[in-house]
């Protein structure tokens, strides 16, 4: 029951609350209990790694493009005022903006058509709350270059620099443009890559920028040959998540199949070019990897969000959801004594296949679950515990959740 509409219970999420001391401060404090909520797509999380300091917010990751019971119990178990998604429902589901309005919780999401359109909608969304932006440096690197994107989050993470995404497109380099105009950060820098002429873009911002920052091209990060490898070694791990969840579906989709061996076809041909000394070609290759593996996972979600599974299988996972819930507030010393004598009662319909009955005490369960939830919120002085941390913290799944040590 750990997936949702899932046969098997493999752990697929990744989850980290994340909170680093970026120099990035908020004009006006605010007592919201806010939690950011995005995917494990570098891209959009080097973005809400900003964001959730600026507003001293709790990030919690999920993996790109799936719902998970886990994920939702661990924002529930930070007993937020308020829920803010990073990405699209592509990225993340909607099925959690549906969960989490249910227990109450409002949500905003802030996602654009595309990974290039939400970072510019999350730096828009500061600068129009009147949030200041102070750092060394805004970094451009292309959208689609996930291994550049990683190797950056560290400096991200200690507070040396914003990224920005960026493609030769013209309306992206506009928008670019007016963004460093309005943060007017000391330094620009390009990421060198072969998805980008990193020369014409200089000289583009280098032409159109009226504010004093110096812009750089950078050849700091990897090169191409230990780009290409870090590549392989991701994609090879995302293609094992791929076939775990392709394996999980009730009906084998001819279409998922045909796709997962262009996948595989594709990282052969890469393991082959390296060995060609053509590192390029692999990583073009591997990006091509990548993003059709993004595409099949989508196709996964579609079809679970469809139905395509049996409603004994549904109820039980959406008990599981609760329960996960449920251990959260016990953890942090909450009577849920009436909410379990219901879960118990829902396990004992499902298993006597009574499900109309169970149906109706879901509902029950999950406005107990949201009582709860604003009686905890309610206690004077209550927070979410925080976890120490050594700093800096570099992002990677599976982290102990914790808050920024001044929120």
């Amino acid at each position: 029951m750990e997936g949702r509409m899932m046969k098997s219970g493999v752990a697929l999420v990744l989850i980290l609350l994340l909170a680093f001391p970026l120099p990035i401060l908020r004009t006006t404090a605010s007592s919201e209990n806010i939690v950011i909520l995005v995917s494990d797509n570098s891209a959009d999380l080097a973005v809400a790694i900003s964001l959730a300091i600026s507003i001293n917010a709790t990030v919690v990751v999920s993996p790109w493009g799936l719902f998970n019971e886990t994920v939702v119990a661990k924002i529930v178990g930070e007993f937020p005022d308020k829920v803010i998604i990073i990405g699209g429902p592509v990225a993340v589901p909607e099925s959690y903006v549906e969960t989490l309005e249910g227990l109450g919780i409002p949500v905003e999401r802030i996602g654009g058509a595309d990974r290039f359109e939400t970072n510019q909608l999350v730096i828009e969304w500061m600068l129009s709350n009147n949030i200041e932006i102070k750092l060394d440096k805004v970094v451009l690197i292309h959208g689609l270059d996930f291994v550049a994107l990683e190797e950056i989050l560290g400096s991200v993470i200690n507070g040396e620099c914003m990224v920005l995404l960026v493609n030769d497109e013209y309306e992206n380099m506009v928008n670019i443009t007016r963004l460093i105009e309005e943060m007017a950060p000391p330094g620009v820098e390009v990421i060198n890559t072969t998805l980008i002429n990193v020369t014409c873009i200089q000289a583009f911002l280098q032409a159109n920028i009226t504010v004093p920052a110096e812009v750089i091209v950078s050849h700091n990060l990897s090169s191409m040959k230990e780009r290409a490898i870090k590549a392989i070694e991701r994609v090879k791990k995302e293609l094992e998540r791929v076939i775990e969840l392709a394996n999980d579906l009730i009906e084998v989709d001819e279409e998922i199949s045909q796709d997962i061996q262009t996948v595989m076809a594709l990282l052969d041909e890469a393991i082959e070019n390296i060995n060609n000394d053509e590192y390029e070609k692999a990583y073009e290759n591997l990006l091509e990897a990548m993003h059709l593996l993004q595409e099949i996972v989508h196709k996964v979600s579609l079809m679970i969000s469809t139905g395509q599974i049996d409603l004994n299988s549904l109820l039980e996972q959406k008990l599981e959801l609760y329960l996960e819930m449920l251990d959260e507030f016990q953890s942090k010393g909450a009577d849920v004594s009436e909410a379990i004598t219901i879960a118990n009662e829902v396990q004992r319909l499902i298993e006597n296949k009574e499900y109309d009955k169970a149906r109706e005490l879901i509902d029950q369960l999950r406005e107990t679950i949201s009582e709860n939830m604003q009686e905890i919120k309610e206690v004077k002085g209550f927070k979410p515990p925080k976890i120490p941390v050594i700093y800096p913290v570099i992002p990677i799944p599976g982290g102990m959740p914790w808050k920024p040590p001044k929120g």
